[in-house]
């Protein structure tokens, strides 16, 4: 990974190497805040499993893929769609886990995009 960094930092006169304890900082936040979703999502996954097949049959890709499809076992572009609709089905137990995943993808996003910034100040 070092010699990738160096290798794209010699051509774009970009020079990561100099703040590997940074580069190494953001990182280890992005693959925990990347584990802090995952969780997020697989509690929304399995509750809506359980709770509501009807919806579940329309989230997921296709029906032989409904219980091997790691890590997420929900469509993305669906899954998306339905994360940041206003369906919860009245249930305050979806309501609370899809706002936990909103806020978790959120500042994932945040995230990914605050290291090259904080990098190139």
């Amino acid at each position: 990974m070092f010699i990738a960094i160096f290798l794209v930092g010699n051509i774009f006169k970009i020079y990561l190497l100099k703040d590997i304890p940074n580069n190494l900082s953001f990182f280890g936040i992005f693959v925990i805040l990347g584990v802090i979703n995952l969780v997020n999502e697989r509690k929304l996954d399995n509750y809506i499993e359980k709770n509501y097949p009807e919806k579940w049959d329309v989230l997921t890709p296709s029906p032989f893929l409904n219980k091997h499809y790691p890590p997420s076992r929900l469509s993305g572009k669906r899954a998306r769609k339905f994360l940041f609709s206003k369906e919860t089905f009245n249930d305050p137990i979806v309501a609370y886990l899809k706002n936990e995943l909103k806020k978790s993808f959120l500042l994932l996003i945040v995230h990914f995009f605050s290291i090259p910034i904080f990098l190139w100040a």
